[in-house]
């Protein structure tokens, strides 16, 4: 339940003020958070057996999977799903534009790690 009031608060904030998103005003940044936390829902829920698989199988490395894999894994699949969700939502808003796949994937770097971070405190 954390993520999603994270994302609705801190993805309109994050996407506004990022050069190479373009959108029309502060609400089309609103309805593109909405939806991408909608579809992040989605697809961990269509990846949650690959993630319980993995991080069973990482946390029988001792140290090194407690306390480096599983963290690494976590980001990486948050980072593939941010990138797909904020793909989707990209694509259905149209007031709201990421220009290039790149430009997406930069964005759900900055989301990923902003993420971890508050995440973790």
């Amino acid at each position: 339940m954390g993520f999603i009031l994270l994302n609705l608060i801190l993805f309109p904030l994050v996407l506004a003020n990022l050069p190479w998103v373009h959108s029309k005003g502060y609400k089309s940044c609103v309805m593109v958070s909405v939806l991408a936390t909608i579809f992040q829902i989605l697809i961990w829920v269509f990846t949650s057996p690959l993630t319980i698989g993995a991080t069973m199988i990482a946390s029988f490395i001792p140290f090194i999977g407690e306390a480096i894999l599983i963290p690494v894994l976590f980001f990486i699949l948050s980072l593939i799903v941010n990138t797909l969700a904020l793909f989707i939502a990209d694509q259905i808003v149209e007031d709201f534009e990421i220009k290039t796949m790149e430009d997406t994937f930069k964005t759900a770097v900055i989301l990923g790690i902003i993420s971890s971070i508050l995440n973790s405190l």
